[in-house]
Parts: C-alpha cells; structure tokens; sequence
C-alpha cells in the first residue's frame, strides 16, 4: 500500500486504534477498504469513491464510480458533463445496489433506497433491488425515516405538489400540498404540512 491515504480525521493516526470495522484509504485516484489489522478487503482500483463509515456489520456502504454524460442543446451542440454513479455495499464488501444510480438515500432502517437515475427520476427499491415505487410517478423523493418519505409531483414549471407515502409505497397524505416539512434524519415528532389555502397543520412522525 505505498503512496496510499487513509480517510480519517486528525493527526498522528494510528490504524490499529480506528474502531471503524473497514477504513477507506486513496491510492493512486482510487479508494479501496482495509481492515485496522491491515487486510486489504477492496482494493483500490475499482472505485473512486467509497463514502459511510462502517462501525458494525449491520452497516451499509456506498460505493461510486465516475462517468461523463451529455446532452444535444437546442442549437445541436452537445455539452458534456462528468458524475459519479452509485451502488450500496454491505460490511462483507458484497455490492448489493448496482452502482448505476446518479443519487441514493438510505432509510433510516437500513431496508429501503431512493435513487435516482437520469433521465428517470426517482424511485425507491428494497435491498433485492425490487421497486417499491418505480420511476416516472413522483418527479421526487426523499430517504424514509421513521416509516415515511416526502414525495413530489410536478405539474407545471411554476406548480408542485406534496405528500407523503409510506415503506409499501402507500400514499399517507395524498400529493395535494403546497409543501411538507424535512423531517429526515432529524429527532422530531411532526412533519409540518403546508395546505395549498395557506393553512398547516401536523402529521405525526412514527418514533
């Protein structure tokens, strides 16, 4: 591993000391994972990002590689772009998500992802990478937490509407609000729900 980085904080590192069950480390571009014994698990050559600590078996790691992409523009040029694709990787190093995804949230279970995928949109699938909601129903969708995730339509460039669906897909509170509070990854017990009259009022968050 000469000429390789390991990806912690602070200074005077010492690997056997990092609690961490697998530790990124950057050699040559590339990053791989390593155990604080030393054993080298990924190495680093098939992906350019590894991100998620890994504490516990039980913990989920995303995994990413670059592309570029591009687009014809109304003149007939293309203009290219680059981006990274995403995968999730369990704490043995099995890919279970495909990296082939442009964004993915993990739930707060550790069951369900929201992905997404140009030009598709979003969708939501199980750790069998099964739909829960396929692309092309909501133009958005946010990470589950607490058993429920916000979803969005939109209607027209100036019109977007809310609700709220829960792990089976099912809508909760039908796509008919002005707007629903971020609740994700937070510690609270409501998502505020903006009507489109004006009025809110509270939706209670499982605990």
């Amino acid at each position: 591993m000469s000429k390789a980085y390991f990806l912690v904080n602070g200074e005077n590192y010492n690997l056997k000391d990092d609690k961490r069950l697998l530790i990124p480390y950057i050699q040559d571009g590339k990053t791989g994972l390593v155990t604080r014994q030393g054993e080298i698990k990924i190495e680093a050559c098939y992906y350019d990002y590894i991100i998620s600590d890994c504490y516990t078996i039980e913990d989920l790691i995303r995994v990413g590689r670059n592309y570029a992409f591009g687009y014809v523009q109304g003149n007939g040029n293309v203009k290219a772009y680059n981006g990274t694709k995403w995968g999730i990787m369990d704490a043995e190093c099995n890919l279970l998500i495909p990296v082939e995804y442009d964004r993915i949230i993990i739930s707060d279970d550790k069951k369900l992802f929201t992905v997404k995928k140009r030009p598709s949109s979003h969708a939501v699938i199980n750790m069998g990478n099964e739909y829960i909601v396929p692309f092309g129903k909501y133009q958005w969708i946010d990470g589950f937490w607490r058993g429920y995730a916000r979803v969005m339509k939109t209607l027209s460039p100036t019109t977007r509407l809310w609700g709220l669906i829960d792990k089976e897909g099912k809508e909760v509170l039908l796509v008919k609000y002005k707007g629903v509070s971020n609740f994700y990854g937070k510690n609270i017990r409501y998502a505020t729900i903006y009507d489109i009259n004006g009025e809110t009022f509270n939706f209670p968050i499982n605990k």
